[in-house]
């Protein structure tokens, strides 16, 4: 009857530590799922340290819960066993006292075989209970190893300290399945530049070469006509060029959150500004709103305002941006046009669309499908 009512108030005990880890588990695949499903945008954002430090973080409050969970359940287990051994230990013993009267010698060979039998079961439980400890901890960090290698000492040969004020490509070449997507590309970037094109020339496609997001082109990119930018690392591209895409991620948080990029020295004080109060109020949108599921609780106007706004938050020295205006009205079209100019005037901005409102605003019009060799 004792060990009966132990097992129930384990029982009980044991819900608390199983919602707890349950809690922990669902936290983690969620993050996990966002990790994967926005590997691109968390690339062309420089959102790889922050995200991979919050997996890491979950990961290990995960492993943790894990942990005490089973050390609970092991502890558990080897207190009812203790007792049922301790009370079949009793029995043996009084069995033996009550056959040794009468000068029988089998009780000492079961004496010591249920004393054999508990002692097994005791350091099998416990060296289970330490081999689980070193398998979680082994388990953690292979996993940690695989996703998040560690990242070599960038040498100053790969850093770049002046500020990028032009992209010059020269004869780029990309291919997919042996058919041409770019072919002997030769342009300039400078200042602010509208790039359009019929749909599938290689816009988007050209943005994510520059910016490191697609391997395997051919040909020169240079920066200011005197580096290459194959010189850069991926991580110095990264605090140099932002790439925002017309369907970005959004990230599980508040809409504040998303707009700061979650990084609290962005330039934050700009959402003082009563442009953006007044296209915030016409837009339905709070700071304090939460984003669900890459914001599918958002009209797609009210996505691309938000990755619009993060972008004028964010320092950078070039801002490709991807048709990220597409979805949003004119009137706020025009208040974050105006933004742009006003506070990145001094930067490199490439614009990839089809939008002739958008494409009024810039004092360069590059065509890609009159440049592009595709049909040639």
């Amino acid at each position: 009857m004792f060990i009966f009512f132990l097992s129930f108030l384990f029982s009980q005990i044991n819900k608390n530590w199983y919602n707890r880890w349950y809690q922990e588990g669902l936290e983690f695949e969620n993050i996990t799922l966002e990790l994967y499903h926005s590997f691109k945008f968390q690339k062309s954002r420089n959102l790889e340290s922050y995200f991979n430090y919050q997996w890491t973080k979950k990961f290990q409050a995960f492993l943790n819960e894990t942990y005490y969970f089973e050390k609970n359940n092991i502890i558990q287990k080897l207190i009812l066993n203790l007792i049922s051994q301790l009370a079949l230990f009793l029995f043996f013993y009084l069995a033996l006292h009550f056959i040794s009267q009468q000068t029988l010698t089998i009780g000492n060979l079961m004496f010591y075989s249920a004393l054999t039998s508990f002692i097994n079961d005791f350091t099998s439980q416990l060296s289970a209970f330490i081999v689980s400890k070193g398998k979680l901890e082994k388990a953690f960090q292979q996993t940690a190893t695989l996703l998040f290698p560690k990242q070599k000492n960038i040498s100053q040969s790969q850093s770049l300290l002046v500020p990028i004020t032009s992209l010059t490509i020269t004869n780029l070449n990309y291919l997919i399945n042996d058919n041409f997507i770019l072919k002997n590309l030769t342009l300039t970037f400078q200042n602010h530049c509208f790039l359009k094109g019929r749909s599938g020339s290689g816009k988007t496609t050209l943005l994510e070469i520059i910016a490191k997001l697609r391997l395997g082109a051919t040909g020169r990119i240079m920066i200011n006509e005197q580096f290459d930018l194959s010189i850069l690392t991926e991580q110095s591209i990264r605090s140099k060029i932002l790439l925002f895409h017309q369907d970005d991620f959004l990230f599980a948080g508040s809409v504040y959150d998303n707009i700061i990029n979650f990084n609290q020295q962005c330039d934050y004080q700009l959402l003082r500004l009563p442009e953006i109060k007044q296209l915030l109020a016409q837009n339905h949108l709070s700071f304090a709103q939460m984003v669900c599921n890459n914001g599918e609780n958002l009209s797609k106007g009210q996505r691309q305002i938000i990755l619009f706004l993060n972008l004028l938050l964010q320092r950078c020295e070039v801002y490709f941006l991807d048709e990220v205006l597409s979805n949003v009205d004119y009137d706020s079209k025009i208040i974050l046009l105006k933004l742009l100019f006003q506070l990145k005037s001094s930067q490199l901005i490439v614009y990839a669309g089809h939008d002739q409102i958008v494409e009024q605003y810039f004092p360069t019009v590059i065509d890609l499908t009159k440049l592009n060799m595709i049909n040639e």
